[in-house]
Parts: C-alpha cells; structure tokens; sequence
C-alpha cells in the first residue's frame, strides 16, 4: 500500500474543531473499528447490523457505479477506516480511489486493516491525512465521490460541497450514505426542550438544533440536502432504509454554477 500522504501541517491539523475526539486512540479502542489486532468479525458483523453495508451496495447500484464505465476515478471523503474505499478497489470498471481523512491512525494503520478485511486492490489507492474542505484534488478529476456517514459532520456543509463540485467531472454523481435527517419528532422535542429546559422561545431551527461540540455531529432537515444540492445545479434523490433508520442520497451534477 503506498504511503499516507500528509495535507495539513500540525497547527492546521489541531484547528479543525472536532481534531481531539477523532485523533483520540483511546476513544477509537472503544469503537469496533479498532481491528489492529486482526479480529475483523466484530467490524463485519456491525456493519452488516446497522446496515452499512447493504446501504452502501445499494447507493452504488442505483448510482450506476457498480456498472459504470471502465477506468472511473472516485474520491472517499472523510473516509474513516477507508473499508468503503477497500471494497470500491475491488470492482474492475475503477481505476483509481482517493481517501482522505483527518484521524492519522484510521487513514494510516486502521486502512491498513480495513484493506485486508475486505476483497480489494491496493494498486488502486491513494490516501490522504487531509480536511474534506481542501482536499488538494486536481479540478474535474473524480467521476464520483463518496461520502459515508460524514455529510453531518460537516459545519460548513456548502463549503464541502464546493469542494466536491471543484473536483468533479460534469455529470458526475456524489453518494451520500449513513446520513439521519432531523425528522419532525426529533426536531419537536428538541423545540419542548428549549422551552423546559432553557425556558426560551424559538422558531430558529439551527437554535435549538444545536450541534455536538465533541463529535461535530449536525442536524440537517431534508429539505435542506436538497437545498443545497438544487441550488449548485445538481439534481437529487432520496432513498429510506427504514430498517435501520438510515437514509442516502445521490446527487447528480450539471452545471459548473459551484464554481462562479
């Protein structure tokens, strides 16, 4: 596998907001991701569990990923463990995968892993200790991106989707999986727990749909993806998998209006 390629000094690195928790090894030996020592069922069993996996297969399908043209580049954005970009080096019509991520020991020993847990092709990879907001990619590059379970991690949600469309071809498509949009059961009782407990008042949705500090978790409504998608030119579909509570996206590009 080639070497990690290092994108963010040290300084750059500790001013991402949500760099102490995902930089933790001791938070990440809690998680089933931590499969330094070989034992990948945990990993595998989870994801099957929670639906990952079958998600995943599924966006790809619908995407026409899985059969696609020959020789498609695709970037893994905030890639984790880089399992999705593993099993992505593994189908014969791509070329080339890109993963870039801002927790060292999960784009550097736990990728390493990841890529012997799944079916894959390391010839194929490239990985980057990087910030999805710069990802350093040439322009018109990718033919599709991935993001799994890392679109509401995002603070500045257009500027990451700037980002993408930058180094997206036109007519290219951007999977969007593991995302749980603020349902309106949720977004009701986060509204009675501003009254009860804050004792305030508010019809401002990112007031009382407040961000986690920790993880960099954020609440996004439906309508919101496809505000954002719609007004950069690209089209968007929705799909439930009410099974596990999940919900993906794919947005298809085309216009160049992200880069105006």
């Amino acid at each position: 596998m080639r070497p990690l390629k290092v994108l963010l000094s040290k300084t750059e690195l500790q001013n991402i907001y949500t760099n102490e928790y995902w930089n933790s090894i001791e938070e990440e030996k809690k998680k089933e991701w931590w499969i330094v020592d070989g034992n990948y069922e945990e990993c595998i069993k989870s994801l099957h569990d929670n639906g990952s996996i079958k998600e995943f297969e599924m966006a790809r399908k619908e995407s026409g990923l899985l059969d696609g043209k020959e020789g498609l580049k695709v970037l893994d954005v905030a890639a984790g463990v880089a399992w999705t970009s593993a099993v992505l080096t593994n189908q014969k019509n791509i070329a080339e995968v890109h993963a870039i991520e801002i927790s060292k020991h999960r784009i550097g020993e736990l990728t390493e892993h990841a890529f012997k847990m799944f079916p894959s092709d390391d010839s194929k990879f490239f990985r980057y200790l990087g910030s999805f907001y710069d990802n350093k990619q040439p322009d018109d590059y990718f033919d599709y991106i991935i993001i799994s379970k890392a679109f509401h991690h995002a603070n500045q949600p257009l500027h990451l989707l700037l980002e993408c469309d930058r180094v997206l071809k036109n007519g290219g498509k951007i999977i969007i999986v593991g995302e749980h949009p603020a349902s309106y059961w949720m977004i009701f009782k986060k509204f009675l727990s501003l009254i009860i407990k804050k004792r305030r008042f508010s019809t401002n949705f990112y007031e009382f749909m407040t961000p986690n500090r920790i993880l960099g978790d954020h609440f996004f409504r439906v309508s919101d993806y496809h505000f954002m998608f719609n007004s950069m030119g690209y089209s968007l579909t929705k799909t439930d998998l009410p099974e596990f509570g999940n919900v993906y996206f794919i947005g298809t590009k085309h216009s160049e209006l992200g880069k105006l």
